[in-house]
């Protein structure tokens, strides 16, 4: 767990008993023992679009889909900013009910991942559209010598028309 730079977390939701070790609080920016955690404070930590995904993780394992629990929350660190952390875990203990009593699982900030994929997907999107752009404007350009080609040669059939006899003209307008 050390090697992998993990942060572990062991919870048991009906009695509040709960353990972290340093790293999950050396990821947030937190001295170890600084703060008392609680489900409630790591709840506290969601960022708001977030909030909602470890009650549903919950339901879902309750209600039998699941006994592990793999989403991706951004909690916010000591310093206001928020990390992008990979939170994976196990239900291990269950009430008579079938309601679950423990979760033990891992933390990795994966923040710099995710920075990394966005830097990979702006720069696609940077490429596709500079390529959109190249492509209009040989488009562009295709039509515009197109336009200038026509031109001149409406121009040369205007000359030919005028020079034709009054005859040879009315023949040319009716198309015969």
């Amino acid at each position: 767990i050390t090697g992998a730079n993990l942060g572990v977390w062991d919870l048991n939701l009906k009695t509040g008993e709960n353990f972290t070790n340093d790293r999950w609080w050396e990821m947030l920016g937190y001295t170890p023992g600084e703060m008392e955690y609680s489900y409630e404070f790591f709840l506290s930590l969601l960022h708001p679009e977030d909030k909602h995904k470890p009650a549903e993780v919950i339901e879902e394992i309750e209600g039998g889909q699941s006994d592990k629990l793999d989403i991706t929350v951004r909690l916010r660190g000591k310093n206001g900013e928020y990390h992008t952390i990979q939170d994976r875990g196990k239900a291990v203990e269950y009430d008579s009910s079938g309601n679950v009593i423990r979760l033990v699982g891992t933390h990795m900030d994966i923040s710099d991942k995710v920075e990394l994929m966005d830097k990979v997907v702006q720069s696609a999107i940077e490429g596709e559209d500079r390529e959109r752009k190249r492509i209009a404007s040989d488009l562009h350009d295709g039509i515009g010598q197109y336009l200038v080609a026509s031109t001149m040669n409406f121009e040369s059939v205007r000359h030919e028309v005028d020079m034709l006899s009054p005859k040879g003209a009315n023949r040319f307008e009716r198309g015969l």
